[in-house]
């Protein structure tokens, strides 16, 4: 489950808890820094709630590009993603962050190429904070594109291009609703990815015209096909519902569990003939 909604943060994973939710992730923005929570108090007490239910932290974003051809943009990004991780550090060791590649903005496709030079360098400083704080970084394939713009990672061999340059102890985070906007099918990326490099997956739906991250019966994806898949080959990577209304979150809830229970008597009732 992925947290931005109404609810306080403490509330929320008192919910999550209480519906026996065995994942949260926790957006650092707006939630934390824009409405005046007081942040030692929040770490404090998700340090207490992770040893009951494991998060992760999805790294600042809003206004950053690591890809920039801005120095100045390149070096907020930068210090804001050292942040997170300092963040993850102190919920606990192993805490998992996911992070955006780098993206052109408008920049000319000639100035592509610069883009994934400067995200890999961003992002070699911030894994080195990463492997020094004992957090897990974790790249997180990019979605919808618009007219003259570049998202790099978008593709499962750009995303694998850029754990190449990091290292192997990076992860994926893999975001199936992103997906709708590249063809491929989420089983299909997983595969070609690993099921063992991915940290976890961010589960939502659209119907391919803009990200939507709305209620995962409502779009393009196919939930039975993917979890039938997720169930089959034993992957036991945590599914993040990420949604941002508490309605869509509580739909979702209930159209996965009911698509579980459906795919689970099938595999069963296979195994037994």
């Amino acid at each position: 489950m992925f947290f931005d909604p109404e609810l306080s943060y403490r509330d929320f994973c008192e919910f999550v808890a209480a519906h026996g939710i065995r994942w949260v992730e926790i957006k650092l923005e707006p939630v934390l820094y824009y409405r005046g929570v007081a942040e030692q108090e929040a770490l404090e007490f998700l340090r207490r709630f992770a040893a009951r239910v494991p998060v992760s932290v999805h790294a600042l974003y809003q206004e950053l590009n690591a890809g920039s051809v801005n120095p100045h943009v390149r070096q907020v990004t930068l210090e804001e993603l050292k942040r997170s991780v300092e963040f993850a550090a102190a919920i606990g060791p192993g805490t998992v962050v996911t992070v955006h590649p780098g993206d052109s903005a408008e920049a000319p496709e000639g100035l592509f190429p610069a883009v994934r030079q400067n995200t890999v360098e961003v992002l070699r400083q911030v894994l080195d904070l990463a492997r020094r704080r004992g957090v897990q970084l974790s790249l997180e394939n990019r979605g919808q594109v618009k007219r003259n713009m570049y998202k790099y990672g978008r593709s499962s061999s750009e995303l694998s291009e850029l754990r190449g340059y990091l290292g192997e102890d990076v992860k994926y985070t893999v975001d199936v609703g992103h997906l709708t906007f590249v063809g491929q099918e989420p089983q299909e990326f997983v595969e070609r990815l690993g099921a063992k490099n991915i940290a976890l997956a961010h589960v939502h739906n659209n119907r391919g015209l803009e990200d939507e991250h709305g209620a995962t019966p409502d779009g393009l994806i196919d939930y039975k096909a993917f979890l039938q898949a997720y169930y089959s080959n034993n992957w036991d990577f945590p599914l993040v519902i990420e949604v941002k209304t508490m309605p869509a979150l509580l739909q979702s809830l209930r159209h996965l569990s009911s698509v579980w229970r459906q795919v689970a008597r099938c595999s069963q009732g296979v195994a037994s003939r």
